[in-house]
């Protein structure tokens, strides 16, 4: 009797075993080979520096091309979330218009239109509180203010002075360390001109024949007195967390 039950439960055992192989097997890949690793650390600095693309929008006169350099500050609210507040040096150049002169010549430079950008934002991780093969990418979308210098050479009623700044931005960190990571940031500076009224006035050089329908002025039309211009930017930069 003894070596019946001993057999018996000897085979309930091996069967058991076989279950559970498969079982096992299921319970998910060995967290040391896995490609999630935690964010360990949340907050932090990183500088940047990069490219500023942008045409000037319709009337050439918003900062366009140039350098940028900026540095923020990050604070992580959640896994997914994050505020920063950071501040930009655009090193940018502007065409200059002249509103009386012909339509031929009206423009000249370009010239230097330095711009600086403090702003605040939030930050989307997409991978959450993890890197995926040491990568974090985000989106993120900031507002601020893009403070013009004054540029010497434009003798007209224009100025650039202060303006509202919306940016939408995409990015990805790649983790060095722990605490250290490179980032990668393209961004869009999203800002409104406005231009003088009197450029609705046809421009003493060139005048137009307002009765056929031929306008030279510098602004066509009252709804074009302001617009919103676009101006792409990317940067790289180096982060450290703590």
């Amino acid at each position: 009797m003894t070596l019946r039950c001993t057999a018996r439960a000897a085979r309930l055992l091996a069967a058991a075993a076989l279950l559970a192989a498969p079982l096992a097997a299921q319970v998910g890949r060995d967290p040391a080979r896995s490609p999630y690793r935690d964010i360990l650390y949340g907050n932090g600095w990183t500088v940047m520096a990069g490219r500023v693309y942008g045409d000037g929008g319709p009337l050439r006169l918003s900062p366009n091309s140039g350098t940028s350099f900026s540095v923020r500050y990050d604070v992580r609210f959640s896994g997914l979330l994050q505020g920063f507040v950071g501040l930009s040096f655009l090193g940018t150049e502007r065409q200059v218009l002249a509103p009386d002169d012909s339509v031929a010549h009206r423009f000249s430079g370009p010239f230097d239109a330095t711009v600086w950008v403090p702003e605040a934002g939030l930050q989307f991780n997409l991978t959450g509180p993890k890197t995926w093969h040491r990568l974090a990418p985000y989106v993120a979308a900031s507002f601020g203010a893009a403070v013009g210098e004054s540029t010497p050479q434009d003798t007209s009623e224009f100025t650039f002075g202060t303006k509202l700044m919306v940016s939408p931005s995409a990015g990805v960190r790649a983790y060095l360390s722990e605490r250290v990571h490179l980032r990668v940031d393209y961004r869009l500076y999203y800002w409104k001109m406005k231009y003088p009224n009197t450029w609705l006035d046809e421009p003493a050089a060139q005048p137009g024949d307002v009765g056929n329908g031929e306008r030279n002025a510098p602004v066509q039309s009252v709804d074009a007195l302001d617009d919103w211009v676009f101006t792409p930017s990317l940067r790289v930069g180096l982060g450290i967390a703590f």
